[in-house]
């Protein structure tokens, strides 16, 4: 029905098949017992499910059904995404005027740009991380400095 596995970090994630179709979902523990505790609860919401003793809502997501213990009743809302631009001119517009001297205001916006055309004005900033951060470093640092 569903089974445990461990990834590359040792944390367990819940494994079930759905139609054939193969579902990984990370319980964010290393720890074998709470694991082994959201599979029973896991395995139970399915039988539930299976049963008919328990229904999934018109429009919800049956992984997500069965991860919540079959409590989710309205669909997650996916948070909207800010992209490096959108940052940019929320930035820009909430700057307090006239607090800034015009070469401070310049030199943000050739750092801005930097950012922009190294990691793409649609990168996601929630995405951004570790590989992200030295791809700009090391794109930034050979270059002279430029005044």
């Amino acid at each position: 029905m569903a089974w445990l596995e461990k990834n590359s970090s040792n944390q367990y994630r819940i494994a079930f098949r759905i139609n054939s179709r193969k579902v990984k979902r990370s319980l964010r523990t290393k720890n074998a017992k709470q694991a082994q505790i959201r599979l029973d609860r896991i395995e139970e919401t399915i039988k539930l499910v299976d049963s008919g003793r328990l229904a999934v809502p018109k429009g919800i997501d049956f992984v997500s059904f069965v991860l919540s213990d079959g409590k989710l009743i309205a669909p997650l809302e996916q948070p909207k995404l800010l992209t490096i631009k959108q940052l940019e001119a929320t930035f820009l517009q909430n700057l307090p005027l006239g607090n800034l001297e015009d070469n401070t205001l310049a030199a943000m916006a050739i750092h801005l740009n930097h950012l922009k055309r190294i990691l793409g004005q649609s990168a996601q900033v929630a995405s951004i991380g570790t590989n992200e951060h030295q791809k700009y470093v090391n794109r930034r640092s050979p270059r002279p400095f430029i005044s």
